[in-house]
């Protein structure tokens, strides 16, 4: 059985690729909403979670407060979670605060195996 992985991003267009190389090892479910993440963790047990802590505010976006929704939703699971970016001073800041033990950093750039060597060094194959 595969292990899954949740990756919540707002940015749809930019997992595309990442994604295909994560699901040739694992299930990979995606979030783009505040409601479709609270459908996945309530529907499934996730091995591994990449958020991108970074959602915009607009009509077409959801305002996620990061912290909060961490600490209502995620901080009492037990996988690792993956902060997941390209805005490295986002990530700089949120390496400050005082995450669990199960949460790290990740700088999203064009690499595309960048997904899949970090989940293989969280949760292996």
């Amino acid at each position: 059985m595969k292990k899954k992985i949740l990756i919540i991003d707002h940015e749809p267009e930019y997992q595309g690729r990442p994604i295909r190389f994560l699901e040739k090892i694992y299930e990979v479910k995606l979030a783009i909403s505040l409601n479709a993440i609270n459908n996945r963790l309530n529907e499934n047990k996730f091995d591994l979670i990449f958020i991108e802590p970074f959602f915009p505010y607009g009509k077409d976006y959801e305002d996620i407060n990061v912290w909060l929704f961490y600490d209502e939703k995620l901080k009492n699971l037990s996988c690792p979670i993956v902060l997941w970016s390209h805005h490295p001073i986002l990530l700089s800041v949120f390496e400050k605060y005082t995450w669990g033990e199960n949460v790290s950093t990740l700088e999203k750039n064009a690499d595309d195996n960048c997904l899949v060597e970090k989940a293989k060094e969280l949760i292996g194959v």
